[in-house]
């Protein structure tokens, strides 16, 4: 898969888990700032069919070799 299908993925598996019905848009490198919590997820890989952003596969949670400034936003609709 490309990356951009990835993307697309999980960004849709992240609107369903917070209750809206997809993503419409996806932005990297952190266009919203970046982030100050820990990084949690990398490498994660969703068929879009997950309902949950934490049934994709990844890295071991907390495990990562990536920074906020890869930090990607996501716009979600109904």
């Amino acid at each position: 898969m490309t990356y951009s299908v990835l993307v697309i993925n999980y960004a849709h598996v992240i609107c369903r888990q917070l209750g809206y019905k997809k993503a419409s848009c996806v932005y990297p490198r952190a266009r919203y700032g970046r982030g100050t919590l820990p990084i949690l997820m990398d490498d994660v890989q969703c068929t879009s069919g997950e309902a949950q952003i934490n049934h994709c596969r990844s890295t071991p949670i907390g495990e990562h070799n990536c920074h906020h400034s890869e930090d990607v936003s996501v716009c979600c609709v109904n």
